[in-house]
């Protein structure tokens, strides 16, 4: 469900949705899903919190199958990740738009939040990293 209708402040991550996108990642992974990076983007000209997965499998496999295996695992979690389907997006490695933005913000570090940056042309006030492959050992 979106923030509104999980009764959550428009502004406010929460911890829930923190480590329910981490742990979605994890199933991902145990399911043969390599993801990139994954970070929560608060959408300003959408007023809403946005999960973004990277994946290099996006071509291989096909974002709407992707997209089918994080319902599934979204739905087994009977709402513990505080989060739906329509709260995320699921985009290749080789997207211009993920390689752009990357370049722009440089290196997501852990728990750090980045402000005031832009995603396939979105005003993103906040991001929140959630999982990337490059973090050194123990990074998260």
């Amino acid at each position: 469900l979106g923030n509104r209708a999980c009764g959550m402040s428009r502004t406010q991550l929460g911890d829930e949705r923190k480590s329910g996108a981490y742990e979605l990642v994890n199933a991902l992974t145990a399911d043969g899903i390599v993801v990139d990076t994954a970070f929560w983007t608060f959408v300003e000209q959408l007023d809403e919190w946005r999960l973004i997965i990277i994946s290099p499998d996006v071509p291989r496999v096909g974002s709407r199958d992707i997209l089918m295996r994080i319902d599934k695992k979204l739905m087994a979690s009977n709402g513990s990740a505080s989060f739906s389907l329509f709260d995320l997006t699921v985009h290749s490695s080789d997207d211009p738009h993920v390689i752009e933005w990357l370049d722009n913000v440089g290196i997501l570090t852990a728990g750090i939040t980045y402000r005031n940056t832009r995603f396939n042309n979105l005003v993103v006030s906040e991001v929140f990293p959630v999982f990337s492959r490059n973090w050194m050992l123990g990074g998260n």
